[in-house]
C-alpha cells in the first residue's frame, strides 16, 4: 500500500500559497484527487469536497448513491 506524504504536500502548498494567493490544487487521478481534496479542506480552498471524492473512488458507495437517487 502506497502512503502519500500528505504533510509534505500541505507544507509545500502553504509555502507556494504565500507567493501565489490564487493558487489552487487539483488531482488528475483517483489518488491525487483524494490528496487534493484533503489539502483543499485543510486550507479552506474551494473545490470538490472530500466526501464526493470518496464516493468517486468507492464504486460500491457510488452504486448505492445512484440507486438511492436513480
Amino acid at each position: 500500500v502506497y502512503t502519500f506524504p500528505y504533510d509534505e504536500i500541505a507544507n509545500l502548498f502553504e509555502k507556494e500559497r504565500q507567493n501565489y494567493p490564487e493558487l489552487n490544487i487539483i488531482g488528475a487521478d483517483e489518488m491525487s484527487a483524494l490528496i487534493a481534496a484533503q489539502v483543499r479542506a485543510a486550507f479552506q480552498i474551494p473545490g470538490t469536497p472530500l466526501h464526493i471524492i470518496n464516493m468517486y473512488r468507492n464504486k460500491i458507495a457510488q452504486k448505492k448513491k445512484l440507486q438511492e437517487n436513480g
